[in-house]
C-alpha cells in the first residue's frame, strides 16, 4: 500500500529529525564511529573543539585523522565495545577529535548498530585544578616535614592530627608515642594554651606567644608559639 509506505517514511523522517536534534543538543562532546573507523555523526559540541566544521569531520577516518590512533587506548576500547556490545568508561588525555587542542576527557563508549557512540565530558579544567592541588599538597608536606621549626596540628580538645620530626625531637617522643599524646599535657601552664587559642580566635593570627612545654622526660623548655 502506497499510503502506508508514505506514512512509514514520514514517521522515519520525523524520528531521524528528533534524533538529530537531540544529538546536536547534547552539551557534551558526542560522536559516532562506524566499523570502517570513520565519523558518521558528530555534534556541535564535538566540532566546536576542532578547527574543522561538522561537514569536514563526517567521513573523516580516525586512522588518518588522528596521529597514533591505531593501536592506542581509544582504538582498543572502541574495538572492544563493537565486538562485545558492552559499554565502557575511560579517561582519555590527548587529542580527542582531529585538529583539536589536547585535553582530558571522561569518555563513555556505547555500542550502536553502525559501530560505537562516544559521549565525552571535558574535565581539562578540573584536572588542572586537581593537579595544582596535588602539587600544593606536596609542597606543603615537604615544607612541613623538612622545617627546622617544630610544627604540629591539633584540635581544640587536644588531639594531635599531625606533627613533624622537629616537634618529636623537641618533646623527646617517638611517632608511636605521639599517637597517644594529649597536647594539653605538654604545657607547663595549661592556661597559656587557653590564652593563645582565645587570641587566635579573636585576631586570626598569633605570633611569638611565649610559653613553656614539658618534655617527655619531665624537663621544661621555653618556647614561643605561632
Amino acid at each position: 500500500d502506497v499510503t502506508e509506505i508514505q506514512q512509514t517514511s514520514e514517521r522515519l523522517r520525523i524520528s531521524q529529525e528528533r534524533y538529530s536534534h537531540l544529538f546536536d543538543s547534547i552539551a557534551d562532546i558526542c560522536f559516532v564511529i562506524n566499523r570502517d573507523w570513520e565519523y558518521s555523526h558528530i555534534n556541535q559540541a564535538a566540532s566546536s573543539i576542532s578547527s574543522r566544521n561538522t561537514e569536514r569531520l563526517i567521513g573523516q577516518s580516525l586512522l588518518r585523522g588522528l596521529d597514533s590512533f591505531e593501536g592506542s587506548l581509544q582504538h582498543h576500547i572502541y574495538q572492544r565495545v563493537m565486538e562485545t556490545g558492552a559499554p565502557e568508561w575511560f579517561v582519555f588525555e590527548g587529542m580527542l577529535i582531529p585538529d583539536s587542542l589536547p585535553g582530558v576527557f571522561e569518555v563513555t563508549a556505547s555500542p550502536v548498530p553502525e559501530g560505537v557512540m562516544c559521549i565525552a565530558h571535558d574535565i581539562t579544567a578540573r584536572n588542572s585544578v586537581e593537579m595544582a592541588l596535588r602539587e600544593s599538597e606536596l609542597h606543603y608536606r615537604a615544607l612541613f616535614a623538612e622545617s627546622r621549626e617544630a610544627v604540629f596540628l591539633s584540635s581544640r580538645d587536644g588531639q594531635i592530627s599531625d606533627a613533624n620530626r622537629a616537634f618529636l625531637d623537641l618533646l623527646g617522643i617517638t611517632q608511636d608515642e605521639l599517637k597517644q599524646l594529649d597536647v594539653r599535657n605538654i604545657y607547663v601552664n595549661l592556661e597559656d594554651r587557653r590564652q593563645w587559642m582565645d587570641r587566635g580566635a579573636a585576631e586570626g593570627v598569633v605570633k611569638n606567644f611565649p610559653l613553656a612545654f614539658r618534655r617527655h622526660d619531665g624537663t621544661q623548655i621555653d618556647c614561643t608559639i605561632t
